[in-house]
């Protein structure tokens, strides 16, 4: 650690990658906490992000119990990639290494890639406590595995908790199952979540028919407060980009009462990123007519058809 003072006020943002190499002595990560909660700058981090195998987060469990040195963090990122032996959520231990983390926290990132650490005890647990009241941002990656039913309604009830302060939320998901995945998607397009803040919504299925169904509804219902939106489940033919249009524009009028009439109401989405199995004209058009209001478009696709036509359209619709 530097004698600098001025590095515990500067230092706002810690980025730990910690991988286990054959060729060097095994690194204790508790030791390493101990080390960084040690000094002055742990209590003025705002940023903590950490990547590693998931076996060594075990460890972290007895060292973080009972403190929560972190206390002005507001973004904390968990990246666990593979696993070196079999891991169960018994003997990984994920609750201490959240309930360290303050009430200040906004924005969480968990990406795990692992089909066989069920989640189900944290996120209850993190339901149940109500841990961060503040928490604005939310991204989740990981495997679906219909056997974890438990470890699914525990996420559904997360959300839950959370749905009305979210103003950003990313899902990304890997499916064992379409048909499991499809009813938990609608579930979570249920009545019951309202996500009344949510700006920024992405959504990354493998799931061609059941997940673009089953999410519609979730879009139709955030299109008043969005401002920007990314679906990738796989590329779009040109009717199911009309119902994504068509949830992105129904319902956006509001009744005047100088006129007595229902006045439509511009949409609020400035950026849209989505897959289409073909860029054409028509689809162009369909955009330029129906999300006039758009900054911001990123179009994935395999085949271009017309492609003069569709650069003239581009120009003359997006370019001026």
């Amino acid at each position: 650690m530097s004698s600098d003072p001025f590095v515990s006020t500067r230092t706002k943002n810690l980025t730990i990658e910690f991988y286990r190499s054959t060729f060097s002595p095994p690194i204790s990560l508790p030791t390493l906490f101990r080390t960084i909660t040690a000094v002055p700058f742990a209590r003025t981090l705002q940023e903590l992000f950490l990547r590693g195998n998931m076996d060594h987060f075990a460890a972290l469990g007895e060292c973080l119990a009972h403190t929560t040195p972190f206390e002005t963090l507001t973004k904390f990122s968990l990246i666990m990639v593979e696993l070196h032996f079999h891991i169960t959520e018994s003997s990984l231990p994920l609750i201490p290494l959240f309930r360290f983390l303050p009430s200040t926290l906004q924005h969480l990132n968990i990406l795990n890639l692992s089909s066989t650490l069920d989640f189900s005890s944290l996120f209850n647990s993190l339901s149940e406590s109500a841990c961060y009241p503040k928490l604005t941002f939310l991204e989740l990656e990981f495997i679906f595995n219909p056997s974890f039913r438990y470890s699914c309604q525990s996420i559904h009830r997360f959300l839950l908790t959370h749905n009305n302060n979210l103003q950003l939320l990313d899902l990304n998901v890997g499916p064992r199952d379409e048909e499991h995945l499809g009813a938990w998607l609608t579930n979570l397009a249920g009545t019951e979540f309202q996500f009344s803040s949510l700006q920024t919504l992405g959504m990354s299925f493998s799931t061609p028919q059941t997940g673009l169904s089953a999410v519609l509804p979730l879009i139709k219902r955030t299109a008043p407060t969005l401002s920007a939106l990314s679906i990738n489940f796989h590329a779009l033919d040109f009717e199911e980009a009309e119902q994504v249009v068509d949830a992105l524009t129904e319902g956006g009028g509001q009744f005047s009462m100088a006129t007595r009439t229902i006045e439509e109401v511009p949409g609020k989405l400035k950026s849209l990123t989505i897959e289409i199995n073909q860029l054409s004209v028509p689809f162009l058009d369909l955009l330029a007519r129906n999300l006039p209001q758009l900054e911001e478009l990123y179009l994935w696709t395999p085949e271009i058809v017309g492609s003069d036509q569709v650069l003239s359209c581009l120009i003359s619709t997006y370019l001026n």
